[in-house]
């Protein structure tokens, strides 16, 4: 199955087309599958578009209907509601995965497992990691090995696919999955395909899922002398690398046919086509790889905390924009859910993420903010300083544990580091 980018749409106050007043303000609802989700008097229900209540208001975080069965939070827990108001599934796992699939993630007890739409066990919730969307119709997961853990890969029907012999793995991509052994603290990095079979020898430093035929991996330039990024294909020929002495320090997957990267060239961060090619930024200015999130439908968001003078999102050209064109889809707000950007793939950087973890829990003024307008409430991230929706997934990861969902995966697979 080829990679989805489809995310589910949290709503507090929604920006829409019909205005509609709650008793102290108007706001403007935003209907999905004939039903519209807001806010009234502190919590969260859905009504229909002759303003007739379908769900009630009592639930602390609802998901827009997208689908027949959308995602609610009562009192910490998480369950499923259809667009009839029926609850599907009593709030009573402690998080829900995307709807995307046919089979949903929960989580209970800090062991993950899956669920149909029904509410159905499919997948018996003992797995220390999964994955939340199955990639080329598999789920990458996690058991405990003594202090450790080891990964393997699963099919949507509980089938152990891949067994968990893997000390590290991430998710597939264009057939191939990133799978690492550890020898003394180290990890090597390889590919393997939908059977097991490696097929790139482990051989990297780290390495990131493939996107668009191409894959990011670290291994020793002999040219430059030190670590570097380079892009390989599915065969694992070198196809994109930084030319001379000079490397790629920090890179990001493609899409839509760009990749940021950050190079020791005269310092530059900027964007690259798949000839390898700056594209921009024009000279003179640089996005830091927080930043900016994936293009999708031509334009980025970016996040002007970290881009001077920045307006709120950029083409593939690198014009600049105060909001995307009408003509344009609103890209998504989610940054890349590969891990590259984010490097956590040492002891070291683990046991930072563990340590913050470890405090945020008992002063989140430490590690997490929360801030708010007339039209919406965020959340920030103890650890990489991204703010989301507070209805978001990310948003409420950040609720619960500090951390966003990306900052928390990583901490959550490598805390053996600890």
């Amino acid at each position: 199955m080829k990679r989805s980018y489809k995310r589910v749409l949290f709503v507090g106050l929604i920006a829409g087309c019909l205005a509609f007043s709650t008793g102290c303000s108007k706001v403007e609802l935003d209907y999905h599958n004939g039903l519209a989700v807001y806010e009234k008097h502190g919590k969260m229900g859905a009504v229909d578009e002759k303003k007739k209540t379908v769900i009630p208001f009592e639930y602390d975080l609802l998901g827009t209907f997208d689908e027949d069965v959308t995602w609610m939070e009562k009192s910490g827990k998480y369950g499923l509601v259809d667009k009839n108001g029926m609850v599907v599934v009593a709030p009573q796992y402690d998080s829900i995965g995307s709807l995307d699939e046919d089979i949903v993630r929960v989580e209970k007890n800090g062991l993950f497992g899956f669920i149909d739409k029904k509410g159905n066990v499919v997948v018996d919730l003992t797995y220390e990691v999964a994955d939340d969307v199955f990639y080329d119709g598999l789920a990458c997961v996690a058991i405990a090995d003594g202090n450790y853990r080891k990964f393997g890969f699963i099919s949507p029907k509980g089938e152990m696919v891949i067994e968990p012999k893997w000390d590290v793995a991430k998710h597939f991509g264009e057939g191939l999955a990133p799978v690492a052994v550890r020898t003394n603290y180290t990890l090597q990095w390889g590919y393997i395909d939908t059977t097991g079979e490696i097929v790139i020898p482990l051989q990297y430093s780290k390495a990131s899922a493939f996107s668009e035929e191409l894959a990011a991996v670290k291994m020793k330039r002999t040219d430059a002398g030190e670590q570097g990024w380079v892009y390989i294909d599915t065969n694992g020929n070198i196809v994109l690398a930084e030319k001379g002495k000079a490397f790629w320090r920090d890179v990001t997957p493609f899409h839509e046919g760009y990749a940021w990267i950050s190079t020791t060239l005269n310092d530059v961060t900027a964007f690259i086509n798949k000839n390898g090619e700056l594209t921009f930024p024009k000279s003179g200015r640089s996005i830091a790889k927080r930043a900016v999130s994936d293009f999708v439908n031509g334009y980025a968001q970016i996040d002007p905390h970290y881009y001077i003078n920045a307006t709120h999102y950029i083409d593939t050209q690198g014009n600049l924009f105060e909001e995307a064109p009408d003509s344009a889809t609103r890209p998504h707000s989610e940054w890349s859910e590969d891990d590259v950007w984010l490097d956590y793939s040492n002891a070291e950087h683990a046991r930072v993420v563990a340590s913050l973890y470890s405090s945020s829990s008992s002063s989140s003024s430490t590690s997490s903010s929360t801030s708010s307008s007339s039209s919406t409430k965020k959340n920030t991230c103890g650890y990489c300083g991204r703010s989301f929706d507070i209805t978001s997934a990310d948003g409420k990861s950040i609720t619960r544990r500090h951390l966003c969902t990306k900052c928390y995966s990583v901490y959550n697979a490598l805390k053996d580091y600890r």
